[in-house]
């Protein structure tokens, strides 16, 4: 009606009513409104704590600087944990603001499709190497029928051939025996037995000429004819020689061993890679 009364709002809900507030009581409700959009303050409304693992030690520590965090609140988050010594390493963390919400989010995604990535990988390539694993059974049984084939077909083909294991053994052994007495013939000094036959030959053709056959004595009582005594130098000429050739033989072997020796030690031992270089090409030249 006009001319009548406004008639009074309703008050918003959370607001304070201003009536009856004196200027100190505002100031109050505005620093405490602005104090709980404020991260560096302990009202701070936008606060949240979370559990997270933290492996370093030094980590673990209430955070500080510009964050501020309510004693009584981060009390309760170790409590919530099972304390600061909890077996599975948890702390707590800080998130201030809807930024640092969101961040978070992310990163729990992320390592989310980590291990699920990870597990799925762990599984393939255990199924992969089980398959391998049963190819490379199935393929080494093949070969192994394979190399029964083959041996049965050789045994086969030796026999109808007319091959004899016992008489290629008695024949190998007939021609080392062949050998052996060839090696005799050509060079006798070189080997003890006919050396040693020699020598006896010619000592009894001496004992026999000298007429001491009966008396048996050594060798240096026997008088020798200019024949005997020219068969015994030719012999030991010929056992001169043999060891000459043998001593030969062993000082090239000598050589080869102390090359092979220095080889095998490697060129970086002891300092000395570069005078090891020259010293085996004077001895192998």
């Amino acid at each position: 009606m006009f001319g009548a009364a406004a008639p009074a709002q309703p008050g918003l809900p959370g607001l304070v009513d201003p009536s009856g507030l004196t200027q100190d009581d505002a100031v109050r409700a505005l620093s405490r409104l602005a104090a709980s959009y404020n991260p560096a303050s302990a009202d701070f409304r936008f606060q949240t704590l979370f559990a997270s693992v933290v492996e370093r030690p030094e980590q673990r520590v209430k955070p500080g600087g510009g964050c501020v965090v309510d004693e009584n609140r981060w009390r309760a988050a170790l409590a919530a944990i099972g304390g600061p010594q909890n077996g599975q390493k948890l702390w707590p963390v800080v998130a201030n603001g809807f930024r640092d919400l969101t961040t978070r989010s992310r990163m729990q995604g992320e390592a989310d499709r980590a291990a699920a990535m990870s597990r799925r990988a762990a599984g393939e390539f255990r199924s992969r190497i089980a398959a391998l694993q049963r190819q490379h059974t199935e393929l080494s049984h093949k070969l192994l029928h394979v190399l029964r084939c083959v041996d049965a077909l050789e045994s086969r083909l030796a026999l109808s051939a007319g091959y004899n294991a016992q008489q290629s053994r008695q024949q190998v052994s007939e021609l080392s025996r062949q050998l052996s007495r060839l090696e005799e013939a050509v060079a006798p000094a070189t080997a003890g037995a006919g050396l040693q036959q020699r020598l006896e030959a010619v000592a009894a053709a001496a004992r026999m000429r000298a007429g001491s056959t009966a008396d048996g004595g050594g060798l240096s009582s026997v008088r020798l004819d200019e024949r005997s005594q020219a068969q015994l130098f030719g012999v030991l000429r010929d056992h001169a020689e043999a060891v000459r050739q043998l001593q030969a033989v062993l000082k090239a072997d000598e050589l080869d061993a102390e090359v092979l020796r220095r080889l095998t030690a490697g060129p970086g031992q002891g300092g000395q890679g570069g005078g090891s270089g020259n010293e085996l090409m004077v001895m192998m030249g």
